[in-house]
């Protein structure tokens, strides 16, 4: 019986000309997670002001969030995932181009996000709301960018969206789950649902809550696809007490995504401060 799969594809970085016979590479990847920073940014934006909130206060939260996440995004990755390198070159830790965990990115988001909540006296739970939305359509883009570089390798499947010929360990190659990809396709799901839930009035940090909930299982699911340290030399996934590192952050995420719409079922509705107010730029 012939199965298809979806064809490998590798897309090579566009060199852009510079003074002195040299050039800049453009990647496909970075593209993608630039404009996925672009588009969570704007719809953030887009929230924020529905609620009265200036779009100048948002760019200023969302730049920490960015800023924060990517510094802890690459320095987890490096700890959690590759404890081997680490301890034969320490400065790997301060070499932010090599390697990136999306939990670590979580982290670092969001404690960018308190530190700058307690800096301007603004409720953390009203803007990480207007962030966790966007940051979903966000997500499509950055994960897209994942399966373009093919740098979430899964394991050898017969699965007819498994890539073909995938190009990891040694030939022959065979077709494997890529997990970038799965991701992607989760995350446009639950842009869907998002916005078919958000045609009804919701609480504030409703989203934000619902996001960890639908994530998690799915994240801690799609690991089991991941390749172990044996398949393939420097790319498999650590494995502690038989899960990855993904694995664990899952299952404290969802309990906090528990335990946070719990808290937003009983909270009162925060407040927008008057000088962060859209109204007041123009007073």
């Amino acid at each position: 019986m012939l199965t298809l799969f979806i064809p490998w594809i590798q897309i090579g970085p566009w060199e852009i000309p510079l003074p002195g016979d040299r050039s800049l590479p453009i990647h496909a990847f970075g593209l993608l997670v630039a404009t996925g920073v672009l588009v969570g940014a704007k719809i953030a934006d887009w929230r924020a002001a529905k609620s009265g909130v200036s779009p100048v206060v948002t760019a200023d939260a969302v730049s920490w969030v960015v800023i924060v996440g990517f510094i802890l995004a690459h320095m987890l990755d490096v700890i959690f995932y590759h404890p081997e390198r680490l301890a034969e070159d320490p400065l790997l830790l301060f070499k932010f181009w090599q390697g990136l965990s999306s939990f670590g990115g979580f982290i670092g988001g969001v404690l960018g996000l308190w530190i700058w909540s307690r800096r301007k006296k603004f409720s953390m739970l009203m803007m990480a709301d207007f962030i966790g939305y966007g940051f979903l359509f966000g997500w499509i883009f950055g994960r897209l960018g994942c399966f373009t570089a093919h740098d979430h390798p899964g394991k050898v499947s017969d699965f007819f969206l498994a890539v073909d010929n995938y190009q990891v360990g040694m030939p022959p190659w065979q077709p494997r789950h890529d997990l970038g990809l799965y991701e992607a396709l989760w995350a446009i799901a639950v842009a869907i649902l998002f916005t078919l839930l958000d045609r009804k009035k919701r609480k504030t940090g409703f989203f934000l809550a619902l996001l960890p909930i639908l994530y998690a299982p799915a994240r801690f699911f799609l690991d089991f696809l991941r390749l172990s340290p044996g398949d393939a030399p420097g790319l498999g996934d650590v494995r502690y007490l038989s899960l990855t590192p993904g694995q664990w952050a899952s299952i404290l995420l969802f309990l906090v995504g528990i335990a946070l719409l719990r808290y937003v079922m009983s909270k009162p509705e925060p407040s927008v401060p008057h000088w962060a107010k859209l109204d007041s730029e123009n007073e």
